[in-house]
């Protein structure tokens, strides 16, 4: 087992787990047409570095070179790379009459998530393939991000899961 940051290489692998992590929420951010889906746009955004959906604020698990699990995370001191990286990944990807749309649908959703505060390291996009769970993955995972946010001097680390999601929620509070 292998714990990593995610490459460009990993970006089809990562696309499908990232997508597990929230199919429905992902599906209405980013879904333009039965043929245009979320995956298709999480592919292609994990191609390039930086930005919301860029690689390099992912980890992965990797056994026999499978992505088998993944996290990300981010704080409230979010560099202007990284803004930029999501717009850019949203205009090479949408129409604008569609990007608008997904732009307006993210707003919605921004205000009912709380920002991290200085102190945070925000986790989310976690996710383990089916076939691995319950074998301590997640666990690794949470526990890479309490080194990484020790490392950018974070106290807390904080995510947001959806009510419905009553076994993460188990995990969590087990955690």
């Amino acid at each position: 087992m292998i714990v990593r940051r995610a490459t460009e290489a990993d970006a089809s692998q990562l696309a499908n787990l990232v997508f597990a992590s929230a199919p429905n929420l992902l599906s209405l951010l980013f879904t333009r047409s039965p043929k245009v889906k979320a995956l298709n746009f999480l592919q292609a955004s994990l191609t390039n570095p930086q930005g919301q959906y860029g690689y390099a604020n992912h980890w992965v698990i990797e056994i026999e070179q499978q992505l088998v699990a993944c996290i990300c995370a981010w704080s409230s001191d979010l560099p202007a790379s990284f803004h930029q990286g999501t717009l850019a990944s949203l205009v090479a990807f949408y129409s604008a009459e569609d990007l608008l749309k997904v732009i307006q649908r993210s707003e919605v959703l921004t205000d009912c998530i709380p920002q991290p505060t200085e102190n945070e390291w925000c986790i989310g996009h976690v996710a383990v393939d089916d076939s691995f769970q319950r074998k301590g993955l997640g666990k690794k995972l949470l526990l890479t991000m309490q080194q990484q946010a020790r490392l950018e001097d974070k106290i807390y680390l904080s995510l947001d899961v959806d009510c419905t999601n009553t076994a993460a929620i188990s995990f969590y509070q087990k955690q």
